[in-house]
């Protein structure tokens, strides 16, 4: 599989923060694109699928509080939805700010497809589902994910080939996107929310008018 990348050059330093589903297809669509990945994970929660293609692939996996040294020299950092900003602010200046991108940014580089995108407090899940159902029953190939459960970043890795991406996208996703363009761009609803994550509502309320 060939992709067009414009990101990084063959042997450059890619750091993925976050070992979850995003973090995993994130990890392999760097190592496609030519990167030495190091993945990080504050609790060093790998698991056994991400360790043993972390071995075969040469992957550094590491474990413990992040650190500016962990992300210096990184061509590009990307991080996984559950990871706050403001956690990775302060690291990624003293690093040297690095190019800093979602797993969804990353992805939708390699994604052409139309896309229907829909963010909100609450009521995504049902609403995209609808959507998916509704562009199915008029024959349309769809890729149903994103926040709802496949990362954007395996849809690419899969070869892609749907009519159209119909993607659940939440605040965490959307806050380090840059050129993400939805054909469709849908705001269901906003309202106080995940506050633990983000400095303030200012700061939530900004991440999801990123979908526009």
């Amino acid at each position: 599989m060939t992709l067009k990348n414009n990101i990084l050059n063959p042997g450059d330093l890619a750091v993925v923060v976050g070992s979850g589903a995003s973090g995993l297809g994130a990890s392999r669509l760097l190592h496609l694109l030519g990167a030495r990945v190091r993945v990080l994970d504050k609790a060093d929660a790998y698991s056994d699928e991400f360790r043993s293609e972390g071995a075969k692939y040469g992957w550094e996996l590491l474990g413990g509080a992040h650190s500016p040294e962990q992300l210096r020299g990184a061509a590009v950092v990307v991080a996984s939805p559950g990871v706050p900003m403001k956690v990775l602010e302060p690291l990624l200046a003293a690093a040297g700010n690095p190019l800093f991108m979602a797993e969804l940014e990353l992805a939708s580089r390699f994604a052409p497809e139309s896309t229907i995108a829909v963010t909100g407090t609450s009521g995504k899940t049902t609403t995209v589902s609808l959507i998916a159902a509704m562009l199915e029953e008029a024959g349309k190939k769809v890729f149903l994910g994103g926040n709802i459960g496949t990362p954007l970043s395996r849809y690419v890795l899969g070869g892609a080939g749907a009519d159209v991406l119909v993607l659940e996208l939440s605040s965490f996703q959307l806050q380090a996107t840059d050129s993400l363009r939805p054909r469709v761009a849908v705001l269901l609803n906003l309202s106080e929310n995940h506050l633990d994550h983000h400095k303030d509502r200012a700061e939530y309320a900004e991440a999801k008018f990123r979908i526009f």
